[in-house]
């Protein structure tokens, strides 16, 4: 009689637990993005655990939902200039493929699968010098960087020079005179 009642209660689970995850996909289809947040809020709300006086609603039809939601008219140009942040979706393999990846494999994943060029280095001309906490300078340059040395080395920058800010392995930056061979490491605080 246990195993009978287990079997019920298994059976009951299951189908609840599929038809959350057809509602997943169906939120992972809607193209509108507000929509989709919407659709994956609802969903989770729908999860909570909470007062058992109250019914939660559970979701039957993803497209009805999304019906009722207005669309917000983001266009792929103003997403691309500055005002709206849009993240490229990676799929789980993708993940899983990146994870512990040298940094030429995760570099040619970004350059080819999600289509952003990433720099080797930058050329541009200081506008000013100043100087921190143990004589480490902080550079600001006319493209609105600023860079700050983090290592002891020297090298005279002064207002004006052309210099060349280039990326190094695990992260590092060197910022270095067009016209010398020296570089300092720096990192970028605006």
């Amino acid at each position: 009689m246990k195993a009978f009642f287990i079997l019920c209660g298994v059976s009951l689970l299951s189908t609840s637990v599929f038809a959350q995850i057809s509602a997943l996909g169906e939120c992972r289809n809607i193209s509108n993005v507000n929509a989709r947040v919407a659709c994956y809020d609802a969903m989770v709300d729908s999860q909570q655990p909470g007062d058992s006086s109250q019914t939660t609603p559970v979701i039957t039809s993803v497209p009805a939902l999304v019906q009722e939601i207005p669309a917000t008219g983001i266009s792929p140009s103003s997403a691309s200039s500055g005002t709206t942040r849009v993240r490229p979706e990676v799929s789980p393999e993708t993940r899983v493929r990146l994870f512990g990846a040298t940094e030429e494999v995760t570099r040619e994943f970004i350059e080819e699968d999600i289509g952003v060029i990433q720099l080797d280095y930058i050329e541009a001309v200081v506008e000013d010098v100043s100087s921190a906490a143990y004589n480490r300078l902080i550079v600001r340059l006319d493209n609105g960087h600023t860079w700050q040395q983090t290592d002891s080395r020297s090298l005279r920058i002064r207002e004006g020079d052309q210099i060349i800010v280039r990326s190094g392995r695990m992260g590092a930056f060197f910022l270095e005179k067009a016209s010398g061979s020296r570089s300092i490491r720096v990192k970028r605080v605006l």
